[in-house]
């Protein structure tokens, strides 16, 4: 055999390279493989608090004694302020009387400066206590650290502990509700009456079957170059018989 045989070998193998990569296509193949998987597979979700949900998630409720929702979050906003009133006011009867939460709508008052701020109390939230300054009315939140520098004008004390621990076990009612796109419905869900709340995880079986074949394909260039490199005698003064 001649030197030319191996010459002309040596300048196949680079087209050669590029017949086997696009020919294979193992990543290709893998990524529609993943992302066939991904369609195929039911959608899994996480749980998150509300804190951690972003308008347009795509999120899963559980409800109360109802149907599961799957939809596009919004947003919070307030109850209408006669229906939370009715939820407080059942909230109210079944508690002990020796907690003395304020009343819907009482005034309170701040003793955390001189002057002793006024507030209307409106309700509890996700965040703590929903409240209006007073003389503005301007509303805003009283987180739960700042609980206790609240007193109530007719002086009774509150039991501040026992409405934490109820707060923790999600037993104070809410005037929220949470705004979802429902198969293109808005639905206003109080979130009372929302027991799990389920952010939708990203399905990455596309990308692993991409990674995948990725790998694939570059073990074969790494093959082809090596054969490459180990028959190029172009460099070479080599004679044969």
């Amino acid at each position: 055999m001649s030197g030319t045989f191996y010459k002309t070998l040596s300048g196949l193998l680079l087209p050669l390279l590029f017949l086997v990569f696009s020919s294979s296509g193992c990543s290709l193949i893998g990524f529609a493989v993943g992302a066939a998987h991904d369609n195929s597979s039911q959608p899994a979700y996480e749980h998150k608090d509300m804190a951690e949900l972003g308008s347009g998630d795509k999120i899963r409720i559980l409800r109360r004694k109802s149907a599961a929702i799957e939809g596009i979050y919004k947003r919070l906003e307030p109850l209408d302020s006669s229906t939370y009133a009715a939820r407080y006011a059942e909230f109210l009867n079944r508690i002990p009387t020796t907690i003395n939460p304020p009343n819907y709508g009482d005034t309170l008052f701040s003793t955390s400066e001189d002057k002793g701020n006024l507030y209307v109390f409106r309700g509890y939230n996700t965040r703590g206590w929903d409240i209006e300054k007073l003389p503005t009315h301007a509303r805003g939140t009283i987180i739960s650290r700042s609980f206790s520098l609240l007193k109530r004008q007719d002086g009774i004390p509150i039991d501040y502990d026992a409405l934490q621990q109820m707060a923790a076990k999600g037993l104070l009612p809410l005037n929220e509700s949470i705004v979802v796109d429902s198969t293109e419905v808005e639905l206003k869900i109080p979130l009372n009456d929302v027991t799990y709340v389920g952010k939708l995880k990203p399905r990455n079986e596309k990308w692993i079957g991409l990674a995948a074949g990725l790998g694939v394909d570059a073990l074969a260039i790494a093959v082809i170059v090596s054969l490459h490199n180990a028959f190029d005698f172009s460099g070479m003064n080599l004679e044969f018989q």
